[in-house]
């Protein structure tokens, strides 16, 4: 799920997911249905990845250990 990966970005980041994407122009409505399991289109991830200085590649990628 997005947000989850999203969510773990931030904290790394050491900022919060709705600070992280209002900094981009992301409004908190939008985190909010990531966190209740939509997914954000090519252009939001984008901009999501963007906010936490990092490529959608970074952000989008599956998890070595989930495979």
């Amino acid at each position: 799920m997005f947000y989850e990966k999203f969510s773990a970005a931030c904290k790394r980041a050491k900022i919060s997911p709705t600070a992280a994407a209002a900094s981009v122009g992301i409004a908190a409505s939008v985190v909010t249905g990531w966190k209740q399991g939509s997914e954000p289109t090519l252009e939001t991830a984008c901009k999501a990845a963007k906010a936490l200085n990092m490529s959608i590649d970074e952000l989008l990628k599956e998890d070595e250990k989930a495979v």
